[in-house]
């Protein structure tokens, strides 16, 4: 077992180099009693003589302390280099980002960031977990990945969050539904529709919400948490559903079409966020990368 420090191992070389403690107190701005402390120490440690004391005369190495003093010129010289390694790493933006993505949020997002990300910076690549916000919030608290991108359906007291857009609801319809042609559409008008529900942890209940203000409950006749189920069944005339992200293709896996619509009700905007645990600092690669899905909003959003 280890019991030295590499302080002690400097303030050693240091007196071996000067030959005496006064010169080396004052070349490593230590005081004398300090530096004659940590060697005193590091002999009984190592159970060995290092240094002859010579009054007023300074110090001159015994035969073993000859020896020492080269195995410790090398030690400390990898251990600076050692800092040197990671200081540079520190910065260099390389490495793996575990990133979590909310299920419906995923394809919208995720491909277009994780591909602008890597252009600018090639020696990084990710690992992606989807899930659920109660699914994400337990990889992040267990460390299986690093950060998030979700909704702000957040209450767990271990997560914070960074927004980088507010989302407002919209109503997806068949093209082939009555009111497709609609620029905008209020919910009453869909009140004894089928509703279409993505049955999301916290998604649920939020897209049911939206009927609270009308002191109606929504009639739903299906629930899925796939995304393209949900749209398929739409496109297909099995009624209708509400989302808040974007998807930018009308047409469905079976080639049916639907259509993306605006609410004219009153509907709280949703932030996506990216969300970490409270109070870790992220890596570099992981802090560059929050600073670029920032920017790349704030340019989407102008």
């Amino acid at each position: 077992m280890i019991n030295y420090t590499l302080k002690q191992l400097k303030y050693f070389v240091a007196v071996a180099e000067s030959g005496n403690v006064t010169e080396a107190s004052e070349k490593l701005y230590i005081s004398q009693p300090a530096i004659s402390n940590a060697i005193s120490q590091l002999e009984e440690t190592l159970n060995t003589q290092l240094l002859i004391r010579h009054h007023a005369k300074g110090v001159s190495l015994t035969p073993a302390g000859k020896e020492m003093v080269s195995y410790c010129r090398t030690l400390l010289s990898h251990a600076e280099e050692i800092n040197g390694y990671m200081i540079q790493h520190s910065t260099l933006i390389s490495g793996t980002i575990n990133i979590g993505c909310y299920a419906s949020l995923g394809p919208i997002y995720a491909p277009k960031l994780i591909q602008g990300f890597t252009k600018l910076y090639p020696e990084v690549n990710f690992k992606l977990f989807e899930g659920d916000i109660e699914e994400l919030n337990e990889a992040l608290v267990t460390g299986k990945i690093e950060m998030a991108l979700m909704y702000d359906l957040n209450n767990n007291c271990q997560i914070e969050s960074t927004k980088l857009a507010k989302i407002s609801p919209h109503v997806l319809l068949s093209v082939k539904h009555p009111l497709a042609n609609r620029k905008k559409i209020n919910l009453m008008a869909l009140q004894d529709e089928p509703l279409v529900l993505l049955d999301l942890p916290h998604s649920n209940k939020y897209f049911q919400s939206l009927f609270e203000q009308y002191d109606k409950n929504p009639f739903i006749k299906h629930r899925t948490k796939s995304i393209e189920m949900l749209r398929s069944l739409v496109a297909n005339g099995e009624g209708y559903a509400l989302m808040n992200a974007h998807v930018k293709s009308n047409t469905c896996f079976d080639g049916s079409e639907l259509i993306s619509i605006p609410l004219s009700d009153y509907a709280t905007p949703i932030s996506l966020v990216i969300s970490k645990v409270l109070g870790v600092k992220l890596p570099k690669r992981c802090e560059a990368f929050l600073e670029f899905c920032i920017k790349n909003f704030n340019l989407d959003n102008k």
